[in-house]
């Protein structure tokens, strides 16, 4: 898939790609469940230079984990977690895929401290049975 920035939905798959940073060990779980599965969905394969692109299912692990980074850079950076979650819905929108919208939504700041493990795993396609 060949992006054109000049689009709308263009410029908000490649704001989505890039996902949060990895300062210190952070939101590596929270770039496992949104930036790997948007790079996967738009076609980019996994290799050393691109290693986070979705080949696995999300469990209860990764939910747990993902939790609670959000639940971390709220704490730390409220601003910068709600422009994050923005990129990611934009993208969801952009790409149809109506479980990961829901996804993005369900980790919006108002509804972050009611959403459950298994709606994380549902919404990300996983299986809590799985780890």
């Amino acid at each position: 898939m060949k992006l054109d920035v000049t689009t709308h939905d263009g410029y908000t798959l490649a704001s989505a790609l890039r996902g949060p940073d990895l300062a210190a060990g952070r939101n590596y779980s929270l770039k496992l469940l949104f930036t790997a599965r948007i790079r996967t969905l738009v076609g980019i394969e996994s290799d050393a230079s691109m290693p986070f692109v979705r080949t696995y299912q999300v469990g209860v692990t990764l939910a747990e984990n993902a939790l609670q980074e959000a639940k971390d850079w709220v704490r730390t950076n409220r601003p910068g977690f709600a422009h994050y979650l923005i990129h990611i819905e934009q993208a969801a929108v952009s790409l149809s895929e109506g479980n990961l919208v829901s996804l993005a939504r369900a980790f919006r700041l108002d509804t972050l401290d009611g959403i459950s493990i298994n709606t994380i795993i549902e919404l990300g396609g996983g299986d809590a049975s799985e780890e």
